[in-house]
C-alpha cells in the first residue's frame, strides 16, 4: 500500500486528537491561517506547498510574488501531499476526501475535476515540458497483490497512456533532464531510475532519506529529509547528474522548485521550524552561498513549482 495511504489514519488521528503541530514550540498556539487570495491562481508564477504549522500532512498551496517576497494563501484545509504547475494549470494530489486523489486548482480553493480524468485515486502529478502530465496509482490484484501503475496524461486530447506497471512501489515517473524519465525507489535500498520509454538506462544508488527527485536542465534534485511523510525537517539536498551518475551533496538548503528554464534552484535554509528563508542556487557551484531573496514568516515550505508564462 502507497505511504500515503499508510498515513491518512495518521492525520485523522492528528486532527481529531492533537492539540499541536510538529515541528514547532509545543507551547507556542499556531498562527492564525491567512485568508485564501483573492487573486487567481493564473496571477503567479511560483506556486508553493507550504504549511503555517509545519504539519506536512495538511499542507496548502500558496501563490509567491517576489518582489515583495509574499506568500498568498490560494488553498485551505485541502490536506494537499504533492502538488505541480504548468502554464495552463496546477495539478494537486490530496486527500480532501478520504485519500489522495487528483484534481485541478479552481477558482475560489477549490479542486476541481480533470478533463478526462475526473478526480481518480492517484499520486504526485509531474508536469513536463509539452504541458503533459505524469502521475501514478495503485491497483492491487484480486489476490492482493501489490500493483502500480504509471501515466502520461496529454490535456490536448484528455487521453492516458499507461506507461509502466510494477509490483515494486516506486515513485514518479518524474521528468529529467534530455525527455528521460525517473521512478525513486525508497525503502531498504533507495535508488533512482533512468528510463528512456520502457529502457532502463542507469540506477543511481540514493541515500536512506532521499525524496522529492525534482529535474532541472542537467542536474536533478533530491531531497534528503530523515522523515518526508511529517515534515520533520530536511537536513540538505543532492544534487545528481543522471547523465553520468555524478552526486554532490548540499547540506544547509532544501530545493523547493527548478526555475522555468532548469538553470537555476529554489531553495529553502534547513534549520527553521516556523519560516523560511528563500534563495536562488547555482548548481554548477553549489559551494557557493545562494542569492538571497528573503524570508517568508509563519510558513513552512515543502516543494514547489516555477512556470514560465508567454
Amino acid at each position: 500500500m502507497p505511504r500515503r495511504l499508510q498515513s491518512v489514519a495518521v492525520a485523522f488521528a492528528l486532527l481529531v486528537g492533537a492539540s499541536g503541530c510538529g515541528g514547532g514550540d509545543a507551547e507556542q498556539a499556531a498562527p492564525a491561517p491567512a485568508p485564501i487570495s483573492a487573486q487567481p491562481a493564473s496571477a503567479f508564477d511560483i506556486y508553493l506547498l507550504a504549511s503555517p504549522e509545519n504539519n506536512r500532512l495538511f499542507a496548502d498551496v500558496y501563490g509567491l510574488t517576489l518582489n515583495p517576497l509574499v506568500a498568498h494563501r490560494l488553498t485551505a484545509g485541502k490536506r494537499i501531499s504533492t502538488m505541480d504547475a504548468s502554464a495552463e494549470q496546477v495539478a494537486i494530489a490530496a486527500a480532501d476526501g478520504d485519500v489522495d486523489r487528483l484534481g485541478y486548482l479552481g477558482a475560489g480553493g477549490q479542486i476541481v475535476e480533470i478533463p478526462g480524468l475526473g478526480r481518480p485515486y492517484a499520486f504526485r502529478p509531474r508536469f513536463g515540458s509539452a504541458g503533459e502530465m505524469y502521475y501514478f496509482d495503485y491497483n492491487p490484484a484480486p489476490d492482493g497483490t501489490d500493483a502500480y501503475r504509471y501515466f502520461r496524461y496529454s490535456a490536448t486530447d484528455a487521453r492516458t497512456t499507461k506507461l509502466l506497471e510494477s509490483a515494486q512501489d516506486l515513485t514518479g515517473p518524474t521528468p529529467l533532464p534530455d525527455g528521460k524519465l525517473g521512478y525513486a525507489a525508497y525503502g531498504d535500498s533507495p535508488m533512482l531510475i533512468v528510463k528512456d520509454g520502457s529502457r532502463t538506462l542507469r540506477t543511481i544508488a540514493l541515500p536512506p532519506s532521499a525524496t522529492n527527485v525534482q529535474g532541472g536542465k542537467r542536474w536533478t534534485s533530491v531531497v534528503l529529509a530523515p522523515d518526508s511523510n511529517f515534515g520533520e525537517g530536511s537536513v540538505g539536498m543532492l544534487l545528481v547528474d543522471v547523465a553520468t551518475g555524478r552526486k554532490v551533496d548540499v547540506p544547509g538548503w532544501q530545493p523547493i522548485s527548478w526555475t522555468p528554464d532548469g538553470e537555476r534552484l529554489l531553495v529553502r535554509r534547513t534549520g527553521s521550524a516556523n519560516e523560511s528563508v528563500l534563495a536562488l542556487l547555482d548548481p554548477d557551484r553549489p559551494k557557493a552561498a545562494p542569492e538571497a531573496l528573503g524570508t517568508i514568516p509563519n510558513l513552512v515550505v515543502y516543494s514547489g513549482a516555477w512556470v514560465k508564462r508567454g
